[in-house]
């Protein structure tokens, strides 16, 4: 092989060479963008779940207090249905007498 044949080749795979470094060092700047953005994604999912955690026990808070305030209004319709039929009852007997 001649020395201008040799140094074509070398050169061609020098070329080649760089192309793939190219490539290369392209998919690492992407990999690093990638990785990046997953990070802040993770940063940001956890500010949000750490958000929706605050949340979600000041809405259990509500519900057990809006629960009680439920069990109250129950108890004492009960009661108040009790006391009508007692006096529908009194009317009724009232009514018969006369």
């Amino acid at each position: 092989m001649k020395d201008k044949d040799l140094l074509v080749v070398i050169a061609e795979m020098l070329r080649k060479q760089d192309q793939q470094t190219e490539i290369l060092t392209n998919l690492v700047d992407l990999s690093l963008k990638q990785f990046e953005q997953q990070h802040t994604f993770m940063v940001d999912q956890r500010h949000f779940n750490r958000d929706q955690l605050a949340f979600n026990k000041e809405q259990l808070a509500f519900n057990k207090e809006q629960l009680a305030s439920t069990k109250q209004q129950q108890s004492f319709n009960e009661k108040f249905l009790d006391l009508n039929e007692k006096i529908v009852d009194r009317l009724e007997r009232i009514e018969r007498k006369l």
